[in-house]
């Protein structure tokens, strides 16, 4: 493309009419400002309705003026795929993401997908080639703030803050803790497999309780075994208000309220200490029920770089104060089990909002030239937990609120911008929990040892020597093949038959209504291609709408029920739908030329607009601008 680069060259093709034919012209020069939205989770059914009651405002004025499509997702439908296919342009056999979950195949066991990590550092799990490093390689300003699977943040010709993937100090995607006196709630909260850690509280004396705050999780000086890392923390209560003392600070926190962040130092060795943040909520104070969001990384002083120069994650901090660092802060968990109301869940995520909102006023200000890519995450969290029939208004209030901030966005767009707004994938109901291992079992493909009906997590009560396929992860089905895993069973040369009729099973599976629960089967043969094809999932499912693969089945858990209704607050979802049910947003406030639109489409496009050569590897095919 770069042949066009000749500004008199240019303006002979321009009067020809050739080169708006090729993408080009003169909204496409070097001296071209593109802005890059993305709003995880935004749905075009919610959008359309919306826009059409009149309650988007913005959001409709580019859909009518600009160039509005759906965009065609990625199989499977989870965050951490469908953002890596958009940000390198390629499936996910090119990027090897293929969900949160992935599975050591020597061990049967559940990884964490996102990100790696050894002795001395921690790598990107993501392959591939993101556009930003192609813009930067070609000196183009190039500002990433928030992209998922960002982490570690990678050098780019400019700055960079990591989103998605960032962990909180223990290593986790987000562990809350919780303090109470309250015996009998506390076992509920056991008992409903609370993945926040719980502390029931004795007292010390009076109306004083000596706990703890959980920090780093380590190797020990002398075992190789983790151990945590914690901080002493004294919680006395009065009338509708307690005192914290925090090392030689002390807290002051009523009932209903949240507190500040609060700097915490965690000691890892006689000269070291590790730094984090946290806010508490106190719910009560007698009977006390306190939380404590996940510690996370302190953006001033990081124990392990989360933007790109190192600096500018604390260079932020001093500007608007101490943020969310966490890859998914909005504590879903939290709310879902009860720990946190719905009006003090929306407050929690009204107040990321505004930190994002705060980050996005400062990139705009100083944006004069390049690429800025700037990402909200609000929409797919709002919508996993109100999706339910009936409780709507905060999905409503939040695409209301990103309104306003596209709005502000547009206000200060010149005739050199161009903004293209993305989302990842849509969302449709869910009712229904399927126990995929649970199917597999009854099929055949799946054995327990003898006398067992159920397994626990981590196929604790498998049959390995009696099993040919097995499922974990969101959406992935794998088999039991001999010289890969470490007891299968099925020879190679026998692997397409066994796919063949697990597809026509599974094709055939319907609930007590007669409703298909799979709508497509998808062999990872068929659709991916590069060099991480075959340490994907085997087989992958595009179930009907309605319909998700369990929580119990993603960590290997084998239930005695098949089909169980989903009666929790998360109702909504997407991670194994068919991705022709869940497509996702593709705005601009400029026209391209009709016709599909694919997340591989996107990092193409964005790299032509700059006159940049599209990497061979990536998949998709650039958008032709037409003005």
């Amino acid at each position: 493309m770069e042949r066009f680069s000749s500004p008199v060259l240019q303006k002979f093709l321009i009067c020809l009419g050739v080169l708006p034919l090729l993408g080009f012209g003169p909204s496409m020069k070097r001296d071209t400002k593109v802005i890059l939205l993305g709003m995880d989770g935004l749905d075009p059914k919610v959008l359309e309705r919306l826009a059409a009651a009149g309650d988007l405002p913005h959001f409709k004025s580019l859909m009518e003026a600009g160039s509005y499509r759906k965009l065609a997702t990625v199989v499977p439908s989870e965050s951490p795929v469908a953002w890596s296919t958009l940000a390198t342009g390629a499936n996910p056999g090119k990027h090897g993401i293929f969900g949160f979950i992935h599975r050591d195949p020597k061990t049967y066991m559940p990884a964490l997908a996102l990100y790696g990590s050894s002795k001395f550092s921690i790598q990107s799990s993501r392959g591939g080639t993101p556009f930003w490093q192609v813009s930067s390689s070609n000196k183009i300003p190039t500002n990433v703030i928030r992209f998922p699977i960002t982490f570690p943040p990678e050098k780019v010709y400019g700055r960079m803050l990591s989103g998605m993937g960032v962990p909180d100090l223990q290593g986790s995607l987000g562990l809350y803790s919780f303090f109470t006196t309250d015996r009998q709630y506390y076992q509920d909260l056991k008992d409903h497999d609370s993945k926040g850690t719980l502390f029931l509280l004795e007292t010390a004396g009076g109306k004083v309780y000596q706990t703890q705050i959980l920090g780093p999780r380590v190797a020990g000086p002398f075992s190789s075994e983790p151990r945590d890392i914690s901080i002493p923390l004294q919680i006395e209560t009065h009338p509708r208000q307690v005192m914290l003392k925090i090392g030689d600070s002390n807290y002051s926190i009523r009932e209903g309220q949240w507190s500040e962040w609060i700097p915490l130092k965690f000691p890892m060795s006689f000269m070291k200490t590790t730094s984090g943040i946290g806010r508490f909520y106190l719910v009560s104070a007698e009977p006390l029920k306190l939380y404590l969001s996940a510690i996370q990384i302190d953006p001033k002083d990081p124990e392990f770089a989360i933007s790109y120069p190192e600096e500018f994650s604390s260079e932020l901090a001093e500007k608007i104060g101490y943020f969310h660092t966490l890859g998914m802060p909005e504590d879903t968990n939290a709310f879902v089990e009860g720990v946190l109301s719905q009006d003090v869940f929306l407050e929690q995520v009204e107040t990321i909002m505004k930190e994002r909102e705060k980050m996005l006023v400062l990139e705009l200000q100083t944006f004069k030239e390049g690429l800025l890519v700037f990402v909200f995450d609000e929409p797919d969290r709002m919508q996993h937990v109100f999706w339910k029939e009936g409780r709507e208004k905060p999905i409503d209030d939040c695409y209301k609120r990103l309104d306003k901030i596209l709005g502000s966005v547009i206000r200060q767009l010149d005739e050199k911008t161009i903004l293209v707004l993305v989302s990842d994938h849509g969302f449709t109901s869910f009712k229904t929990n399927v126990h995929l291992n649970t199917w597999l079992k009854e099929k055949g493909y799946l054995a327990l040892l003898p006398g067992r009906e159920e397994s626990e997590n981590f196929f604790s009560e498998v049959d390995w020597s009696k099993t040919k396929a097995y499922s974990l992860g969101l959406n992935g089905l794998y088999l039991n093949l001999k010289g890969r895993e470490k007891m299968g069973i099925v020879e190679p040369g026998d692997a397409q038959k066994l796919k063949q009729k697990i597809e026509k099973d599974f094709l055939e599976f319907r609930d007590a209504n007669g409703k298909n629960v799979v709508r497509r089967v998808f062999w990872s043969d068929k659709i991916y291609a590069g060099p991480f094809r075959d340490s994907g999932p085997d087989m992958l499912l595009g179930m009907n709408e309605g319909f998700r693969i369990s929580q119990q089945t993603a960590l290997g858990g084998v239930p005695r029920a098949l089909l169980e209704a989903n009666v929790k607050k998360w109702s909504g979802d997407h991670v194994a739908t068919d991705p022709d049910l869940v497509p996702g947003v593709f705005l601009s406030n400029r026209k391209f030329k009709e016709g599909p639109v694919s997340l591989m489409d996107v990092a193409p496009t964005l790299l032509e607009i700059f006159g940049c050569s599209v990497p061979e590897s990536m998949d998709g095919k650039p958008l032709l601008l037409l003005r």
